[in-house]
C-alpha cells in the first residue's frame, strides 16, 4: 500500500453518511480529534486529496468505517504543481456573481484588481477564488506563472527590491548584484510582466502604506512600490494580472488615466441568508 491514500468518490459518500449518523458536521472537532489530526487534513481528506495512510485509516475508523472500503485504488495522476490555498474552500459560497464579474474584468483589460475591506471580511478568500477561476487563463508552468506574497506575515520582507528580485529569479531570470538595485529591478520586473503571462496575488498591501489618522494611509513607504505599480498601469500593454488585497486604498493608484486597467472593489459582509446557505453546504 502507498504511504499516502485518497478517498474514492463512492467512499466519500459512505463517509458522509457515517459521520451524519454520528451527528457530526463536516469538520467536527470530535472527528479530527478522534483521528489525531487537524481540521485542515480532514478537509483534504473530504476533498479527495492524498493524505498520510495512517491518518487516512484513523479518519475512517473515527466514524466506524473500514478504510479499505473507502480508499481510491485507481492510478493517481501526476502531482499538481499549483499552490494549495489555505483560505479558499471549494464549498465557499456567497459571492458567485461578484466572482464572475471580476473574473471577466481580469480576462479583459483589467491588469490590477484592488480588493478593499476590513479585516476578516473575506478579501483573501475572494482573491484566491479568483485565482482558481483563472486557472484556465493561466496555461503553462504554474510555478513560473503564479507569484504570491503575503505582507501580513511578519517574516516577509516588504521592501520592493527583495520581493522583485525573488519573483524574477523564480521566473528564471539571472540577476547580478547590480541588477538587484531597485532602479534596475523596477523596469526589469515591469517588462517581464508586460511580456509574459503571470498571475500575481498580493495580500495585505496596507503593510506597505504609510500616513496618519487625519490624512489617511494611502502613500507607499517605499517609493519603488509606487513606481512599480504606476509603471505597470501606464504601460501600453500588459499580459500579466495582479490581484491585491488591502485594508487601505493606495491613493496614488486612483487616477482616471488608469480606469480601464485598474479596478477597485470594496467588500462588505455577506447577508444572513448567504451565511445559512454556506452552513448547509458544510453539513
Amino acid at each position: 500500500m502507498a504511504i499516502s491514500c485518497r478517498a474514492s468518490k463512492q467512499g466519500l459518500k459512505i463517509i458522509d453518511q457515517a459521520r451524519k449518523n454520528k451527528a457530526w458536521d463536516a469538520t467536527a472537532v470530535a472527528w479530527f480529534d478522534a483521528a489525531q489530526t487537524s481540521k485542515a487534513t480532514l478537509k483534504r481528506f473530504r476533498q479527495g486529496k492524498s493524505i498520510q495512510k495512517d491518518t487516512f485509516i484513523l479518519i475512517c475508523q473515527a466514524v466506524g468505517i473500514n478504510w479499505e472500503d473507502i480508499v481510491d485504488n485507481s492510478p493517481q495522476s501526476q502531482p499538481d504543481s499549483r499552490p494549495e490555498f489555505f483560505v479558499y474552500d471549494p464549498n465557499w459560497v456567497g459571492r458567485e456573481q461578484l466572482v464572475n464579474e471580476l473574473s471577466e474584468k481580469l480576462r479583459g483589460s483589467c491588469r490590477l484588481l484592488l480588493i478593499l475591506g476590513l479585516t476578516g471580511i473575506g478579501k483573501t478568500a475572494l482573491a484566491q477564488r479568483l485565482a482558481v477561476e483563472l486557472q484556465d487563463w493561466l496555461s503553462g508552468d504554474w510555478k513560473k506563472k503564479f507569484k504570491r506574497v503575503n505582507f501580513d506575515n511578519e517574516n516577509t520582507a516588504i521592501d520592493f527590491a527583495s520581493v522583485a528580485a525573488r519573483w524574477l529569479e523564480e521566473c528564471g531570470e539571472k540577476l547580478s548584484a547590480e541588477d538587484k538595485k531597485p532602479e534596475r529591478l523596477c523596469p526589469k520586473l515591469v517588462k517581464y510582466l508586460q511580456e509574459n503571462q503571470v498571475l500575481v496575488l498580493i495580500d495585505s498591501l496596507e503593510a506597505l502604506l504609510t500616513g496618519n489618522e487625519e490624512e489617511g494611509w494611502g502613500d507607499f513607504a517605499d517609493e519603488w512600490w509606487e513606481k512599480f505599480f504606476v509603471s505597470l498601469l501606464s504601460a501600453e500593454s500588459c499580459q500579466s494580472r495582479l490581484i491585491v488585497t488591502s485594508q487601505d486604498l493606495p491613493v496614488k493608484l486612483v487616477d482616471y488615466r488608469y480606469k480601464l486597467v485598474c479596478h477597485s472593489q470594496v467588500l462588505y459582509g455577506l447577508d444572513e441568508s448567504v451565511l445559512r446557505m454556506s452552513h448547509r453546504l458544510m453539513l
